[in-house]
């Protein structure tokens, strides 16, 4: 099994585009096939939105993009200057990619264990990486009191502006105002369940907020991996403690999903040509566990909208390609 080779040329066509400002972001429905056979032929219909279409090739460059606009246009950042970001990756690409226009320098605290290979994007992208263990020393610190207090230690340190996408209002609010409008309106504004992986849980908190305005009854589950556990992209319970985002103020379904699960789904897609990464494949699979368990226990047909149908969406944040 290949995972590194993704069938581009089958990729379903989108149904529905997200404009952005210099790009759009496809909104495709999963074939039938893809569905667990108990899923299949249902009235189920699972759309996702293809955030790994936004250059640099993550779904990060909404908040990274409106998160920038917003600080230049305050005055918080200044043209030149220099900002950090605590980050797995994604974020600090996007920062990276987005900032390059403004002149400004950023620069990505990392966990110690992030893979060389995983370093490798920020650095083509112009991010100055340095470990979290590297700046506990340059700081002089013995013990870190964890990354988010880290990075605000450091970027004062050096003199940069340090917005935290884990606690900014500004990252959920980029995916209420600029995606979550005409991601409704994909799917007719009837859509039954939501499913994201939490990491910063912008994503989950800012698309939730708008569909549960919309559909006070729709139903929201956020998947991580079990405690202890990896899924690139995402967080366990005990990561999720330095989130500053209320994002349980949603009262979403949490549902843990193991790696391996999550991992093969993403294979699963990939071989169906759509180059979903770990966080996507165990997105995916978290909806089909919530669909099938409702099915076996006689609960599936309360999701149906006033046509029938039961429409799942699903933002695929990445692909592979970071983790191979």
């Amino acid at each position: 099994m290949d995972w590194t080779i993704p069938c581009y040329n089958r990729l379903p066509d989108p149904v529905a585009g997200i404009r952005m400002i210099d790009y759009t972001l496809p909104v495709i429905r999963l074939p039938q096939e893809i569905l667990s056979k108990r899923l299949r032929d249902q009235g189920i219909f699972v759309y996702a939105l293809l955030g790994f279409m936004a250059p640099p090739g993550n779904i990060k460059r909404i908040p990274a993009e409106y998160m920038i606009d917003q600080a230049i246009r305050g005055g918080v950042l200044k043209e030149g200057g220099r900002m950090l970001e605590g980050t797995s990756g994604n974020m600090g690409v996007a920062l990276a990619y987005c900032a390059k226009e403004h002149g400004v320098t950023v620069y990505a605290l990392v966990a110690d264990d992030l893979a060389p290979g995983e370093q490798l994007p920020l650095k083509r992208h112009g991010a100055v990486v340095i470990s979290e263990s590297a700046a506990a020393r340059e700081l002089g610190i013995i013990r870190s009191s964890g990354r988010v207090k880290l990075a605000a230690q450091y970027a004062e340190y050096i003199g940069a502006v340090y917005l935290n996408q884990y606690a900014h209002p500004w990252n959920p609010q980029s995916y209420e105002k600029l995606v979550a409008p005409e991601l409704w309106g994909a799917v007719g504004g009837r859509a039954s369940l939501f499913v994201a992986a939490v990491g910063s849980t912008g994503t989950l908190l800012g698309l939730g907020r708008y569909f549960r305005k919309r559909n006070p009854c729709i139903k929201i589950v956020a998947t991580m991996p079990y405690l202890g556990q990896k899924i690139e992209g995402a967080r366990d319970h005990e990561q999720l403690r330095e989130i500053g985002h209320d994002w349980q103020k949603l009262k979403p379904i949490e549902d843990p999903i193991d790696e391996r699960t999550a991992r093969a789904a993403s294979a699963l897609l990939n071989e169906n040509g759509i180059p979903a990464g770990p966080s996507s494949g165990g997105a995916f699979a978290t909806a089909e566990h919530f669909l099938l368990n409702r099915l076996a226990g006689g609960t599936l047909n309360e999701m149906r909208d006033r046509v029938g149908e039961i429409n799942v969406i699903l933002p695929f944040a990445d692909t592979l390609y970071p983790y191979a």
